[in-house]
């Protein structure tokens, strides 16, 4: 049982990380277009629109906001402890909203 757990616990931060590489590297080269050789704002560019690049910048960084979000959703998928302590709390939430009416 303990080989089992540390396995799940090594994938889970595998998928964890390479989640969170993925959603970095996005919002780093949106970053990258968005400056320009001296670090400063950019605001002509011939290759990328500034509608383009606002747009780019704008779903990179709220990816970043759904890395968070998946990393409740990963956890809850990948462990069955988990699962079992946030079925508690949702089955015990509904009785209490039940009773209370």
């Amino acid at each position: 049982a303990v080989v089992s757990t540390q396995s799940t616990g090594a994938r889970t931060a595998v998928v964890v990380c390479t989640f969170f590489v993925i959603c970095y590297i996005i919002f780093e080269t949106a970053v990258i277009l968005v400056l320009d050789d001296h670090g400063e704002f950019c605001q002509n560019s011939e290759r990328f629109p500034m509608s383009f690049r606002n747009k780019y910048v704008s779903y990179s960084h709220l990816l970043l906001f759904i890395n968070s979000a998946l990393n409740v959703l990963i956890y809850g998928l990948m462990h069955r402890s988990v699962r079992a302590q946030v079925s508690k709390i949702v089955c015990c939430s509904k009785t209490r909203l039940g009773s209370s009416s």
